[in-house]
């Protein structure tokens, strides 16, 4: 938890005799908590939970040129994610899912400004790789991405979903050396994307 005012004395060089004065409406309000749970189920599997919230409550100081402003932001968020990995044979998994959740609301009285913003995404992420015998591993990502956003410029909720397939090989040799090979290809909103193609060399 953090309260602060922020009135702290500056020099004002945009006044004339650049006094010294006071920061105004700088206060700020934050309160966060994270919470953390990890379970191994045994040698092969294992368990990530993690949840996240913080609300704010800040005051948007003005700049010098300006005597007074009295713009204020109001945010708080929620992230939450779950993760499992585990290890078959050569094979090993992973897959991670995450909502995060976020709401503003603005207000800049000099402006006639009073506007709210939420914010909702769901993301998930798929990973399988392989270790081959001969000193080459293989590494294939799926991705899968939901948001959706109302916010008051936008006339109506707006979403958008993105589909992403990641796949590499790695070559290793002489002790140190490494090859790399892949490419990458999402699809948002049924539109696909440039192909990504990738090549690295390592030592």
């Amino acid at each position: 938890f953090i309260s602060a005012q922020n009135n702290f004395p500056y020099i004002n060089t945009y006044e004339a005799g650049n006094p010294t004065v006071h920061q105004i409406n700088a206060a700020i309000k934050l309160f966060s908590v994270l919470q953390q749970l990890n379970v191994k189920i045994n040698e092969r599997n294992e368990l990530n939970f993690w949840g996240w919230y913080t609300n704010a409550d800040r005051q948007i100081p003005p700049v010098m040129s300006q005597p007074y402003d009295a713009q204020t932001q109001y945010d708080y968020s929620v992230r939450t994610m779950a993760s499992w990995q585990g290890v078959f044979k050569k094979w090993k998994l992973k897959a991670n899912s995450a909502y995060l959740h976020d709401w503003m609301r603005y207000k800049d009285p000099n402006a006639l400004l009073d506007e709210t913003y939420l914010t909702h995404a769901l993301r998930n992420n798929f990973e399988g790789s392989y270790l081959f015998p001969f000193n080459l591993s293989w590494k294939c990502e799926l991705n899968y991405d939901h948001e959706w956003a109302n916010i008051s410029q936008y006339g109506a909720v707006k979403t958008r979903n993105v589909l992403g397939l990641k796949s590499y090989a790695d070559y290793y040799f002489l002790n140190g050396f490494k090859i790399r090979g892949g490419f990458r290809e999402d699809l948002v909103d049924k539109q696909l994307s440039a192909f990504s193609p990738e090549l690295a060399f390592n030592y």
